[in-house]
């Protein structure tokens, strides 16, 4: 049953009404587009598919190699839940802005964290969608089943959705301060900080002065996380809550340069002028 607007509901239904509004009329647009459907799922099949093609080439040329192949190819299934969540953020906001739609989507009663969190509900159903035929492909062609890693996988999956949040956001408060214009700059983020975060190597194989860095960035305890499961059957709750605690941080953050940003670009009247 769908209640009237005027119905005298708590604010905080009120603003999750607004927030499956937002919801429901991204999944419609999705479904009921079979290109997009297949754009969402083809980037993460398609190099699923080359990793597990080069990896199963080496495990069957060398030996003892077995472990390093099983970990690269979790690498860049864990790598693509962290883009997809990245994505699916920055492309459902630039889609509004390549069809003008930001200031009617503000005309309603909608405020800055409705749509934040709409977009993250939306994420971790485009990620989902996304990763299904990735992971289906990967147990079939090469008999590797992410579920394999254990509990674990889960606190790997939303932990890299949440940097992916927090990465989408601090690229669209980008947006709203500088418009298209800083378009280039929003498809590189995740690839900026790829070589700093051990998707494919340990931090060991890093220069030691980078370390820090690479340590003070969440993903980093994911991946190593990952290669302790897979190389030592060892489980690293530790950096899981590290990790969470340092994405929870980072997400904090980018929210409120989002809301920042947001309110300035409301202020100037540039919700109304933002589009290609």
């Amino acid at each position: 049953m769908i209640l009237p607007v005027t119905a005298p509901l708590p604010n905080l239904l009120i603003g999750w009404r607004r927030i499956l509004g937002l919801l429901q009329r991204h999944v419609y647009l999705l479904l009921g587009s079979w290109p997009r459907l297949i754009e969402v799922m083809y980037w993460p099949t398609m190099n699923m598919l080359v990793w597990g093609f080069i990896n199963f080439y080496l495990a069957k040329q060398l030996s003892g190699v077995g472990a390093v192949a099983a970990s690269l190819l979790a690498g860049a299934l864990l790598w693509e839940i962290l883009l997809r969540s990245q994505f699916s953020i920055l492309v459902s906001f630039m889609e509004e802005m390549w069809s003008r739609n930001l200031g009617h989507i503000f005309v309603a009663p909608i405020r800055p964290l409705n749509y934040a969190c709409g977009l993250m509900l939306l994420s971790l159903f485009r990620t989902a969608i996304a990763m299904f035929p990735a992971f289906l492909f990967a147990w079939l062609l090469f008999g590797y089943l992410v579920l394999d890693l254990g509990p674990a996988f889960i606190g790997f999956y939303l932990n890299l959705a949440l940097t992916g949040w927090w990465c989408g956001f601090l690229l669209v408060a980008l947006l709203f301060r500088f418009g298209l214009a800083a378009e280039w700059l929003a498809w590189m983020l995740s690839f900026i900080i790829s070589p700093f975060v051990a998707v494919y190597y340990p931090v060991s194989a890093l220069p030691e002065w980078l370390h820090p860095l690479a340590w003070s960035l969440p993903p980093t305890y994911i991946f190593e996380g990952m290669r302790a499961i897979v190389g030592q059957h060892m489980v690293h709750w530790d950096y899981l809550v590290k990790a969470t605690l340092l994405n929870a941080g980072f997400l904090a953050v980018s929210l409120w340069v989002y809301c920042v940003a947001f309110d300035a670009t409301r202020r100037r009247g540039g919700l109304l002028q933002m589009g290609e």
